[in-house]
């Protein structure tokens, strides 16, 4: 196949951006049945919604979250997709901020035409969530029904993700999208990091004891004010009675797609971390019951993002808090609060089609034994948070973790089969770094996506135009080793 680079063009120059240069049909519907209540759009590689009256729940009761699983398989015949699916309050929580209700939902997006089926199964017991030998079926109305997908109208030389299908690590070095054949060549914004932190979010507040940043204030949350104005009509957006809605943030992910960049790097947990002001938990220290209409909320926003054609690297960790929940679990090496936590991002979000799951930024540090360097977590520990995330998430997307050195984690990882690669972050001496870390990977079996991730240092990125007219620097330093995978001659 050729190689045929999914790369936007940007329509102005950039400023006050890190570059993040990391690698990487359309739904229809036809209800068939009066069963589950279906929506989205009609065509292959739409997402579409199936919502079920299930058990009361709130977003206060952590009995909600542990103890019930809801799974629906859609099928074609043999071709299936096990979906986990989510308690979704009244249904509508992103507008009406309801923290309690009855419904219950999986989002599926579909990645060939004809008639679909659905069998959902909701069981319940205690810590059923994360354990599939327990629990006992709930009567589910509606659990069997069908519908079907239409081809997709799009053409492959559009923006639009649902023009290209799902974007899939194939083995090599850039990942390509499974609809258009397209391989896709990343760059874009690795900051802020807590982008999510916007005053405007269901649940959203600094809650650090004292801002990172004095001189800005108490107040360190973004407000996004001068992006208010690339909102446009018929963007998403919620309601609020204090009067706060999504125009900042949505116009923020406008104004990163004007510029041509096609990705952004982003965390929905910085609590105990650099940012302290984003975490999906109805409290950010009990991580077992979750804010519904944040979730709501956040999910606009991600796709919002893929419609303007931005990819999502979402990091489930920071460096600060990577162990929480497992000193939280009395040192236990795999927590049941991130069993929960990972399943709770899978299920509401995974099934956006250009998505990468990361462990964390700078997360892990170890040495060439395996052993933890300062307050990281183990080789072993990286490899079970991986298998676990591979094995719930039914699209397989790509996986990755975001460090600094190679020898501190990335050698042991190499041919581990859960595991796509480096979000490599550094701050000189590029090119050789991707080409050694590329060439462990094809020499374990397993080649890896080539990336650079906050190149330049994590202070700038890259400087306003007026300091930095021509970017020689970076386009010579930074993205011809990314791109090319060997040395720049001088």
């Amino acid at each position: 196949m050729d190689f045929a680079p999914y790369v936007k063009s940007p329509r102005s120059s950039l400023s006050l951006l890190h570059l993040v240069n990391f690698t990487a049909c359309f739904l229809a519907v036809t209800l068939t049945t009066t069963a589950g209540t279906l929506s989205g759009e009609p065509a292959v590689w739409h997402t579409i919604a199936v919502t079920f009256d299930g058990p009361e729940g709130g977003e206060d009761d952590a009995a909600t979250f542990w103890d019930h699983r809801l799974t629906v398989t859609f099928s074609q015949g043999d071709y299936r997709y096990e979906i986990p699916g989510f308690f979704a309050t009244d249904g509508k929580a992103g507008s009406s901020h309801a923290q309690s209700g009855n419904q219950w939902r999986a989002r599926f997006t579909p990645d060939r035409p004809g008639k679909w089926h659905y069998q959902a199964e909701l069981v319940t017991g205690p810590k059923a969530a994360i354990d599939p030998s327990v629990g006992t079926s709930v009567k589910l109305k509606g659990a069997l029904g069908s519908f079907t997908v239409n081809p997709s109208s799009l053409s492959s030389n559009q923006d639009h993700f649902r023009a290209h299908g799902r974007l899939e690590y194939v083995g090599k070095h850039h990942m390509q999208f499974a609809g258009s054949g397209h391989y896709f060549l990343m760059g874009g914004a690795g900051s802020p990091e807590n982008f999510l932190a916007f005053d405007g979010i269901d649940g959203t507040y600094d809650f650090a004891k004292t801002p990172e940043f004095p001189s800005l204030g108490e107040d360190q949350l973004h407000h996004y004010g001068p992006h208010r104005g690339d909102w446009r009509e018929g963007d998403p957006n919620w309601t609020d009675e204090d009067g706060d809605d999504a125009r900042g943030i949505i116009g923020a992910v406008n104004y990163i797609a004007d510029q041509g960049l096609n990705s952004i790097y982003l965390m929905p947990f910085t609590s105990a971390g650099d940012g302290n002001d984003v975490w999906p938990w109805a409290e950010p220290q009990t991580h077992n019951t979750f804010d519904m209409s944040k979730l709501a909320q956040w999910e606009r926003i991600l796709t919002h993002l893929q419609t303007q054609g931005v990819h999502i690297h979402l990091l489930v960790t920071e460096t600060e808090n990577e162990s929480l929940f497992e000193i939280e679990d009395d040192g236990a090496p795999f927590a049941d609060t991130r069993k929960l936590y990972y399943r709770e991002l899978i299920a509401r979000f995974g099934h956006h089609l250009a998505l990468t799951w990361d462990l964390g930024e700078e997360t892990g540090w170890t040495d060439e034994k395996g052993g933890t360097v300062g307050i990281g977590i183990t080789t072993a520990q990286q490899k079970a948070f991986a298998q676990h995330i591979r094995d719930l998430d039914a699209y397989d997307h790509p996986l990755t973790i975001h460090g600094i050195e190679m020898v501190e984690i990335y050698p042991q990882l190499a041919g581990f089969d859960a595991f796509e690669g480096p979000a490599l972050q550094r701050h000189h001496d590029y090119n050789q770094h991707i080409i050694d870390h590329l060439q462990i990977s094809v020499a374990a079996g397993k080649p890896w996506l080539v990336s650079m991730s906050e190149p330049l240092g994590w202070e700038y990125g890259l400087r306003p135009d007026a300091d930095d007219p021509t970017r020689d620097g970076p386009r010579k330093d930074v993205l011809w080793g990314r791109l090319h995978g060997r040395r720049r001659r001088r």
